[in-house]
């Protein structure tokens, strides 16, 4: 029987959920300090460094931001396909700046695979996935990995985005959410769990169905609003 991680979803190979764009372009890792290392990456101020660990790809340790920051790296830096690794070098403009957020992103990792392709790496919580500004990240990643050829992972380092979107919900609950949402414009807390609790539905359900939706959650205090459009943030399978 296939092992299965807390949240019910088979673990897999990180690198089997890349999404790739139509045109794939393949590089030499040694262009990236030349036209894609960020010059602003060290005034890079992030509060709350977790702290560092070590890579025997790159031979030193790895800044990260986050536990799933760091899962990723251990889960990415014994494969054999992967050949180098790059945390918060490049610098990804944010298409829709959320008011209050930086209007840059430093994605967690950019990745050089051995056929040449690279891969930009956002690590996010599901509830983050959902949110304003995960959405907002998202679709400002996907067209900066069009633009140059690269592809796109956003996940927790056990989740990702399109494992989130694909998960099934009972029948009914995303239109009973959806119109409470829109009806509110701003559906709290209690409201959310009355309606979670009708159907029956885990936090990980409710989440898939606002990652899907024209709709943002935000996890303090736990509330939902209706966003009515994002940039488009097509949470597709891996090509």
């Amino acid at each position: 029987m296939a092992r299965t991680s807390r949240k019910g979803i088979p673990p897999r190979n990180p690198l089997l959920a890349i999404q790739w764009p139509a045109q794939v372009e393949r590089r030499d890792a040694g262009m990236f300090d030349v036209f894609f290392r960020s010059p602003n990456r060290d005034r890079l101020q992030i509060p709350h460094w977790r702290g560092r660990v070590f890579s025997a790809k790159e031979g030193t340790r790895l800044d990260y931001a986050s536990s799933a920051g760091r899962r990723l790296i251990l889960q990415l830096d014994p494969l054999p396909e992967v050949t180098r690794l790059w945390p918060f070098s490049v610098e990804i403009p944010i298409l829709k700046p959320v008011r209050g957020r930086m209007a840059v992103l430093f994605p967690d990792l950019v990745i050089a695979l051995y056929d040449g392709r690279w891969a930009v790496v956002v690590c996010r919580t599901a509830a983050g996935m959902a949110s304003v500004e995960g959405k907002s990240t998202w679709a400002s990643v996907q067209a900066y990995a069009e633009r140059y050829g690269f592809g796109a992972l956003m996940t927790d380092g056990m989740i990702t985005a399109f494992d989130l979107a694909r998960v099934k919900v009972p029948k009914g609950f995303a239109s009973a959410l959806s119109d409470a949402v829109q009806e509110a414009g701003r559906l709290a807390r209690p409201d959310v769990e009355r309606i979670m609790a009708q159907f029956g539905v885990t936090r990980q359900q409710m989440l898939a169905v606002v990652l899907r939706e024209p709709m943002a959650y935000r996890p303090t205090p736990g509330y939902i609003d209706w966003v009515g459009s994002l940039p488009d943030a097509a949470i597709e399978g891996p090509s």
